[in-house]
């Protein structure tokens, strides 16, 4: 995928709305302004989310809008519900701070144009870097809101991302209820007095061609591939989510470990990559 430079995210605003203030700062100096935000915030407070004021219930704070004296992109409320408008190629973005090695779950709405359609990047922004994306994804449904999620696996190394909701062209593109959550694949449960490992999957994992293998205490235990679950169950689908269940022991200590790899199940697994480990802290019958 190409790399880009985004012009119009020079400057930005920081809003900090428990101080009631606002900071306008280059966008080189971002970095610098995090330690500041962590020191002002107790983390025993409340837990920050990952994309802030998503609802826009706070306006356009903790937004950054590539236009913001043309009142372009700009915020509507309709119904009691607030959503942005975006037209002509503008955008708006916000700056995350996600974690290395792991995988991340971003939700939104959207409406948008048909010829020129609506565009949803996430990428990293480091400093002294361009912006560099990793997912881009189009809209064109111009009749009614769409709800679209996609998942994100970040690098193993601590970068800085970004997530830019914009129009393209001479269209205009909507959007709402934006968030992300962070994925937890695996936890623990019992039902009937019988210890089971849940994998937890959003649809698009699923149905995917990749392969997530479940192993408990090192040994082999099931599998998911292209919308099958092998040696195991699978939990009635919710909203966004898949749960794949088997019984194990349920012992304390008990360390459980998903994978992805390559080929199809059957396949020898030559090239596991970890994504996540769960120990059982105590016996759970």
């Amino acid at each position: 995928m190409k790399r880009i430079t985004l012009g119009k995210w020079v400057t930005v605003s920081i809003v900090y709305m428990f101080l009631g203030t606002s900071v306008n700062v280059g966008a080189i100096e971002i970095m610098n302004q995090t330690d500041v935000l962590n020191n002002l915030v107790n983390p025993h407070v409340f837990k920050e989310p990952i994309i802030k004021n998503g609802d826009f219930s706070s306006g356009l704070d903790y937004w950054i809008v590539s236009n913001p004296g043309s009142n372009n992109p700009k915020l509507i409320t309709e119904d009691g519900e607030r959503y942005v408008k975006s037209t002509d190629g503008e955008s708006i973005h916000q700056i995350l701070k996600l974690k290395p090695n792991t995988q991340y779950i971003f939700s939104y709405e959207v409406a948008a144009s048909a010829i020129y359609p609506g565009k949803v990047e996430l990428g990293t922004l480091n400093y002294g870097e361009l912006f560099h994306p990793l997912k881009e994804v189009f809209h064109n449904n111009e009749y009614g809101w769409e709800k679209y999620v996609f998942t994100f696996s970040t690098h193993q190394i601590e970068d800085t991302y970004a997530i830019r909701f914009a129009s393209t062209g001479f269209g205009w593109a909507t959007f709402k209820n934006i968030d992300a959550q962070k994925n937890t694949l695996l936890s623990v449960g019992v039902k009937d007095q019988q210890p089971l490992v849940y994998l937890n999957l959003s649809k698009e994992q699923f149905y995917s061609k990749e392969r997530f293998i479940v192993y408990v205490d090192g040994q082999y235990w099931f599998e998911t591939y292209s919308g099958h679950a092998y040696y195991a169950a699978k939990k009635s689908e919710e909203e966004d989510r898949i749960r794949v269940y088997k019984a194990f022991d349920g012992k304390q200590g008990s360390k459980i470990e998903v994978y992805t790899a390559s080929g199809i199940p059957g396949d020898f697994v030559t090239d596991p990559k970890l994504l996540e480990t769960y120990i059982v802290e105590k016996d759970l019958v």
